[in-house]
């Protein structure tokens, strides 16, 4: 009995330690498993492929290789940018003493193809009893990956958002041009070639020679060497036809309609250059694609250029499959508050004289026109010019790039007035009746403050001052008024204050008054002050809102494009004005600028049936200068405003004489008024 109990114990001893050896070992085997499926995962998100390879199985490394493997996974994560985000629902499938198959899920995300959730096959197999290895292949890339893949990235650009007008007509939009291009092999004569390109293209013969002769360049290439609008190369098609080895390629690109009438607006685009690049950082521009560069097409590229899409493809011979796609969403269509007509109008009347015309809805604060003279052609940056062609352009005399109207700074003389007057009446330091004595003359510390014209006005009302712009008179207020109001006043009319608004814009400046003679000439809109004919438009603005400053507005909605091809308006309603001057004083000094026009220095832009109220300006643009500017400024109807308009000619003469007039034309149309009485009173 005994010896039959030990054998049993000793059988029963046995059974444990083989159990417990068993247990032990599936323990073991299974920890290196866990193991080296961790450190994978943690190398994969690293893209540690050094590391990567070291893990994998004899068979692989001899198969792969390093470099391989390296390629793989460096090909397909640098090409869609994707980064792992998360792995989860790590877990066996199958496994034996030699083989183990695992499956997890990991969710990838990429700025081209958003985020994706695949999932993973991984094998592992035993090697050497004691240590586990993974089996490579290219699926550990990408689940559908095989050997001979090849990737290939698509990315597809998006059109570009149509800029209209407040009616829907469009400024900006997709069109066709034409690019001319030649073909070397087809040349038969160099001479003739360049010499007509240089007659109907204005391109130069070395500069066209050195482009279809550039080294690498083959006999069948299509060298383009510009782009035509459609009209132009319509005109010109039968001369560039006939032209040997001359061809022609239809294209998309931007189109301008009202090119010159709208360009200071609009803007233009352009090729991107390393600058532009550089700065965009993370916001996917590639060399070559076209962004704006001024207006509105630079202030509102990102919404404007939409988003490219991407396709990833697989391709092997002649197969190719889709992986991933992200489709392209449309850039968002932006309508402004300028109504094209009155471009157009404002435009006509200027009649090619340098300055700008400023149209505003005086209680809404919407921009109607700002029409600029001279202006440029914002086709020519859509299409592309040659160095030549951006060189006269920029170095033009004319400087028809500048915009005048929102950036140009210059004296305003008389009509800043308005300014003077309202501070004047606001404060309660003058009345309309007040009395004034004019010699003609008025003397401040030794300096003498003259009249336009050296005019000498004897007694008068304030009232009377205004209407006949009477500089003595505003001088000697304008003292009383001091420095310190002076200032206040203007800077409720955002002198010295940065406005918030689309496009580049300047503010005005008081600069330094230091003494009662800089005082006295800065209440006439002389000394350092200066003004863009945009803000005289919003001076004249706020006294027919009833002396509130609306803030202008220049978008009114924005029609926005989504991914699964709906879309929704996001709308810009005009703001609550602030307040500059109190509402009573601004009815007042309507009244008095009613009386510039009826019997005063705006007479000229008098129109029967219309009540209008407006002030004119002859600025100096030096003391040793007979050249001045020409202002006016003006809303209407007086009892219901409709337009406040700032005009302004550049070294333009006399504001009464040649402002006025423009501004009367302009009115006479949009109202349409048949009038043909005029006055010519034009004291400043």
């Amino acid at each position: 009995m005994k010896s039959h109990a030990r054998i049993l114990i000793v059988i029963l001893l046995a059974a444990i330690l083989i159990l417990s050896g068993v247990v032990l070992a599936a323990i073991f085997f299974t920890a290196k498993t866990e193991q080296v499926m961790e450190e994978y995962l943690a190398y994969w998100q690293k893209l540690d492929t050094k590391k990567i390879f070291y893990l994998t199985t004899t068979e692989s490394m001899a198969e792969y290789g390093s470099q391989e493997i390296n390629r793989a996974y460096q090909d397909f994560f640098s090409k869609t940018a994707f980064q792992v985000e998360q792995i989860t629902e790590v877990t066996e499938v199958t496994s034996s003493w030699q083989r183990v198959q695992m499956r997890y899920t990991a969710r990838l995300a990429s700025p081209y193809f958003g985020e994706q959730d695949l999932t993973y096959q991984l094998i592992l197999k035993r090697e050497r009893l004691f240590y586990w290895r993974i089996e490579w292949d290219y699926s550990l890339v990408h689940p559908l990956l095989r050997a001979g893949d090849s990737l290939v990235v698509l990315r597809h650009l998006p059109d570009r958002g149509t800029i209209f007008d407040r009616n829907g007509e469009p400024l900006a939009r997709k069109g066709e041009a034409v690019t001319i291009g030649i073909q070397p092999g087809q040349v038969e004569n160099e001479d003739l070639l360049t010499r007509e390109l240089q007659q109907l293209l204005g391109l130069s013969p070395d500069w066209v020679k050195a482009r279809y002769k550039k080294v690498g360049i083959q006999p069948h290439w299509f060298v383009p060497i510009k782009n035509l609008n459609i009209d132009l190369y319509t005109e010109l098609t039968p001369l560039l036809h006939a032209i040997p080895g001359v061809f022609f390629r239809k294209i998309e690109r931007r189109v301008y309609p009202d090119g010159e009438l709208t360009a200071h607006i609009t803007g233009y685009i352009g090729e991107v250059n390393r600058d532009w690049l550089a700065a965009q950082q993370g916001k996917d521009y590639r060399k070559g694609d076209l962004v704006g560069r001024a207006g509105i097409e630079r202030s509102y590229e990102e919404i404007l250029r939409g988003r490219p899409g991407y396709s990833l493809l697989i391709k092997n011979g002649k197969d190719q499959r889709i992986l991933f796609e992200q489709v392209p969403v449309r850039g968002s269509d932006l309508y402004l508050t300028i109504d094209l007509a009155i471009q157009r109008l404002a435009r006509q009347v200027l009649d090619n004289k340098p300055g700008v015309i400023v149209v505003l809805g005086p209680k809404s604060g919407e921009v109607l026109a700002i029409a600029n003279n001279p202006s440029y052609d914002a086709n020519l940056f859509a299409l592309g010019m040659s160095p030549a062609e951006w060189e006269q352009l920029r170095d033009n005399p004319q400087q028809p790039l500048f915009n005048r109207a929102l950036l140009g700074l210059y004296p305003p003389g008389s009509v800043f007035k308005v300014i003077t007057a309202g501070a004047a009446l606001d404060l309660g330091l003058v009345i309309p009746d007040a009395i004034f004595a004019d010699p003609g003359q008025y003397y401040v510390q030794g300096n003498i403050v003259r009249n336009f014209q050296d005019k000498v006005h004897g007694e008068h009302s304030f009232a009377e001052a205004l209407t006949d712009s009477i500089n003595t008179t505003f001088a000697e207020v304008g003292l009383k008024l001091g420095v310190d109001n002076l200032i206040d006043y203007a800077r409720r009319f955002d002198w010295e204050e940065q406005l918030d608004f689309p496009l580049p814009v300047n503010s005005g400046k008081l600069g330094e008054i230091n003494n009662q003679v800089e005082l006295a000439w800065s209440t006439i809109g002389q000394a350092r002050v200066v003004a863009t004919p945009f803000q005289m438009a919003r001076v004249i603005a706020a006294v027919a809102a009833g002396g509130l400053k609306i803030k202008p507005l220049l978008i009114n909605k924005i029609r926005h494009y989504q991914v699964d091809g709906k879309e929704y308006e996001e709308y810009f309603l005009p703001e609550e004005g602030s307040r500059v001057i109190k509402a009573e004083t601004a009815e007042l000094l309507a009244e008095l600028l009613e009386k510039v026009i009826v019997e005063g220095t705006g007479s000229s832009a008098g129109i029967e049936g219309l009540s209008l109220a407006g002030k004119t300006g002859t600025a100096e643009i030096s003391s040793n200068s007979e050249v001045s500017h020409a202002w006016f400024v003006c809303f209407a109807p007086v009892e219901n405003p409709q337009l406040a308009i700032s005009v302004f000619l550049e070294e333009g003469g006399v504001g009464g004489e040649d402002a006025a007039p423009i501004a009367r034309d302009f009115l006479q149309q949009f109202f349409k008024i048949d009038d043909e009485q005029g006055h010519n009173k034009t004291d400043e």
